[in-house]
């Protein structure tokens, strides 16, 4: 299963929550009435104390299904049951599977909450798993958007910062090997999605149409339909610049579209190259995803570690299939690896997830340095790796 994993930014917002007071029979009982009704208006889905996250799973989750109930654009998405904890490390971990969805939060070791959305993605996933996605990410948004903090101008930022590299990394549903033309995560355009886009939306808006900024710089609008119908292009110019100006920027994008389609076969045959390799060395079974950014020079190769006989064997195995894949990709020129190797941890209460319990990077210059002509021990692998994380239980393993 392919995951594509996206950083909601620190915010705030105050959670509405409607509750019926009693028809009161005497003026105390009214004024306790609405005490108790200030204190649950009041009460907070998610703050900020300082530089940390205060996240109230309750008032979340009522936020949350309340907006899924009331919006029609929204109604195939489960409503949030409840919440899974798992720990990792000192990390307290929460999870809760919505539809094709995960949402999490992580409490960090040092106080911070994180906030995050996956799409648990397959080669099932259709135009409307992507819309919805982006759909739920309005939905965090909008949670996230109504907030009076001394920080909020770094708020709103770091969510723009965000919604840009979420739609940015280019990963789109592809029918067999061919791009799906129109889709809200295609390759066709590149959109910047930025706070104020989803802050000008009401309720009434989002259920028919969302609204882009597209690139290059021209800053042309575009409406993208939120249901499964094809996106509409209607692109009506928003830009300050003059015509004269667009009208060049525009000729100049056309001149480099063709070389740009020139360079997407090779591209297509390199990403294809690293899955190949990913799923020799791990197994078809254990193989996740593949995150190739050409443009970057940049890959992130995400695999299940393979079950030996022994836990140190099974430790000591997932460094030799980095170095396996490394080897197997290594005439790909430029390119800077990253894996994300995954495995079944337990907790204390005996509960089962598929945790990140390596995660490694290998620049290109790094990777130009290993000499594989010569015998390359896979217990090098952390010492060789310009970053190197791996979980304790790992650790342990690998130190044995």
């Amino acid at each position: 299963m392919k995951k594509l994993m996206y950083f909601i930014g620190v915010c705030a917002l105050c959670a509405v929550m409607a509750t019926s007071c009693a028809n009161s029979e005497t003026q105390d009982k009214q004024e306790v009435d609405n005490s108790v009704e200030e204190t649950n208006t009041n009460k907070k889905a998610i703050e900020v104390d300082d530089e940390y996250l205060i996240i109230d799973k309750e008032s979340f989750t009522d936020v949350f299904n309340t907006m899924i109930e009331s919006s029609e654009t929204l109604k195939g998405i489960e409503k949030i049951e409840k919440w899974d904890k798992t720990n990792l490390e000192e990390n307290e971990i929460y999870k809760t599977s919505v539809s094709n969805f995960i949402i999490q939060f992580e409490k960090l070791k040092k106080g911070e909450k994180c906030l995050y959305i996956e799409l648990v993605d397959s080669t099932d996933n259709s135009e409307e798993d992507y819309n919805n996605m982006l759909a739920i990410m309005y939905v965090l948004a909008t949670i996230c958007e109504d907030f009076d903090n001394s920080k909020s101008e770094e708020f709103k930022n770091d969510m723009l910062e965000v919604f840009n590299d979420v739609v940015n990394t280019k990963r789109c549903f592809k029918n067999g090997d061919k791009l799906a033309d129109g889709y809200v995560l295609g390759e066709k355009c590149v959109y910047d999605i930025s706070y104020t886009s989803f802050k000008s939306i009401d309720d009434t808006t989002f259920d028919n149409t969302i609204y882009f900024s597209i690139s290059p710089a021209t800053e042309k609008n575009i409406s993208a339909s939120m249901s499964s119908e094809e996106m509409s292009e209607e692109i009506p110019f928003c830009s300050t610049k003059s015509d004269e100006e667009s009208d060049k920027e525009i000729n100049q994008a056309e001149t480099t579209n063709e070389s740009q389609q020139n360079d997407t076969s090779e591209q297509d045959a390199q990403e294809q190259k690293i899955i190949t390799a990913t799923k020799k060395v791990f197994g078809e079974e254990n193989y996740i995803d593949v995150f190739y950014e050409p443009e970057d020079n940049f890959v992130l190769i995400k695999a299940k570690g393979k079950d030996l006989l022994s836990s140190s064997m099974t430790a000591k195995g997932m460094l030799k299939s980095i170095k396996d894949t490394l080897y197997e990709i290594r005439e790909i020129p430029d390119l800077n690896v990253d894996f994300n190797i995954v495995y079944t941890m337990v907790n204390s209460a005996g509960d089962t997830s598929d945790d990140i319990v390596i995660k490694a990077t290998y620049k290109n210059e790094t990777r130009n340095n290993i000499n594989w002509n010569e015998y390359v021990l896979h217990e090098d692998m952390p010492k060789i790796a310009d970053e190197w994380w791996a979980h304790t239980a790992i650790q342990a393993e690998l130190e044995e």
